[in-house]
């Protein structure tokens, strides 16, 4: 190589190195002159490549890729769950929860062991955020301490920042938000709390959680993003047990539903599951 001559990469090297790009940054608007400068190439030859690119996603199913035309314009790796395996991951959730004890005091759902499986969790995050990647969420919000590892993995697919709401009074040495909320079957009533720093006003907020019966906890949380005069753009939970006793006025979507019926044969409650409510929904791509 003459000195001073910069390695000019060939197509297929081009290729490989900008669909990782995008892969390890989905949701991330990324300028063409990035691939431009690293890859030493013209603005031409990136847009021959990404137009490869999308079409080999499209057709192997593993995410959508859309441009954006002008000066700050560029590339976004969006990664879209497609309806087939959206299903798969919805039957293999059901399957997880059809096996072992799974009925708690308070006909609370066990589900320690699915959230403790770091390839569900990832397809499970990647499976909701891919229902609300066009909402340009700005934080994923959930409550110590379920579930921080599923929120994290939400947020990362959608580009957005990570909080989580802390019950009782914590030793945060800043300023802190606090609401009210009712939890358990027993209604007691705890307080959770968020730093000021976490949290600005207007920003959009997804919440995500493993469980939801009484939703307490759930309006717990939308009353603090309320508190911050943040905008709640939805509420996404693993599983749902509605309580039979509750008028049910929290809106939310749900990957699995799930209801408790006696068996009058075992004198015991067995589980009935059915896919939830996340599957009916649809989000086109919106652009400011």
């Amino acid at each position: 190589m003459v000195a001073g001559h910069r390695y000019k990469p060939k197509r297929n090297e081009r290729i490989v190195y900008i669909s990782q790009y995008l892969v390890d940054r989905p949701s991330q608007l990324v300028n063409y002159q990035t691939f431009m400068d690293h890859l030493n190439c013209a603005k031409t030859s990136v847009s021959e490549d990404l137009s490869l690119i999308k079409l080999v996603f499209e057709q192997q199913r593993l995410g959508t890729i859309k441009t954006f035309p002008g000066a700050s314009g560029g590339v976004v790796y969006y990664p879209i769950v497609h309806p087939e395996e959206q299903r798969q991951i919805g039957e293999k959730l059901m399957e997880m929860l059809s096996k072992g004890h799974r009925i708690l005091q308070g006909n609370y759902i066990y589900l320690g062991d699915i959230l403790q499986n770091p390839n569900i969790v990832d397809r499970i995050a990647r499976l909701m955020a891919s229902r609300y990647i066009y909402e340009q969420v700005d934080a994923v919000m959930t409550m110590e301490s379920n579930g921080i590892g599923l929120a994290t993995l939400v947020a990362r697919y959608l580009d957005a920042k990570f909080i989580f709401a802390r019950t009782g009074k914590t030793t945060s040495r800043e300023a802190t938000r606090s609401v009210e909320f009712v939890s358990g079957s027993y209604h007691k009533v705890g307080r959770m709390e968020l730093e000021e720093s976490q949290l600005e006003a207007k920003e959009r907020v997804l919440i995500v959680d493993d469980f939801i019966r009484n939703g307490g906890t759930c309006q717990g949380m939308i009353d603090l993003v309320k508190a911050f005069d943040a905008k709640l753009v939805g509420v996404c939970v693993v599983g749902e047990n509605p309580a039979p006793d509750i008028v049910r006025t929290l809106a939310f979507d749900s990957l699995v539903s799930i209801n408790l019926a006696f068996n009058e044969e075992s004198r015991q409650y067995e589980l009935e599951l059915a896919l939830g409510s996340l599957f009916e929904k649809k989000s086109e791509p919106t652009i400011d």
